[in-house]
């Protein structure tokens, strides 16, 4: 369990991880995450089971990550955290580990749990906020970048603050900083 603990950890959650960010299995190691609608409706989740191969196994619930959003249903992860009345900029990122680690240090992201977020389009659209892609550079980040206006990464946005803390991030990025934004469990 303190493994557990620790990865959650590493992967910006925090030692005392905020309730809002997931909710965690410590016997199961198993950290649950809401999915929301636009108009802040709960309406699906997605498990991280981080002993599990990432590989599909014989079951969805025996994989590391499994997906429960009912059919023709767009929901998304982050959206819960903007706090009412925001209309600041709102970066786009494609999963949710992506998604903390940008709440983290203080930049709003919703994840959109995929590569193809073609049907989040007209969605997204309806938010008075200005989107803006953090993309990595691959066919599932050119994708992403089709909502315009994108930065790219030299990968996961969780992944490059791990490696190289916030001088790593692209300069456009790193002025953007706002610590009254910033969801912390340190």
């Amino acid at each position: 369990m303190t493994r557990f603990l620790e990865h959650l950890k590493l992967r910006s959650m925090g030692s005392l991880p905020d309730r809002r960010l997931g909710w965690i299995g410590l016997e199961e190691e198993v950290v649950t995450f809401n999915l929301w609608n636009l108009s802040g409706g709960l309406v699906g989740y997605q498990e991280y089971k981080w002993s599990k191969p990432k590989t599909r196994g014989n079951h969805p619930r025996d994989q590391k990550y499994f997906t429960y959003l009912p059919k023709e249903t767009i929901g998304v992860y982050g959206l819960h955290l903007v706090p009412e009345g925001y209309l600041g900029v709102l970066y786009l990122v494609e999963g949710i580990w992506e998604a903390i680690a940008g709440w983290s240090e203080g930049y709003p992201c919703i994840a959109v749990l995929g590569c193809n977020p073609k049907s989040y389009k007209n969605w997204l659209n309806c938010l008075p906020n200005k989107i803006v892609p953090l993309c990595q550079p691959d066919e599932a980040g050119k994708k992403l970048a089709s909502f315009g206006n994108a930065i790219y990464l030299g990968g996961d946005l969780d992944d490059c603050l791990i490696k190289y803390g916030r001088c790593g991030l692209p300069e456009e990025l790193a002025g953007e900083y706002d610590y009254s934004r910033c969801i912390s469990a340190y």
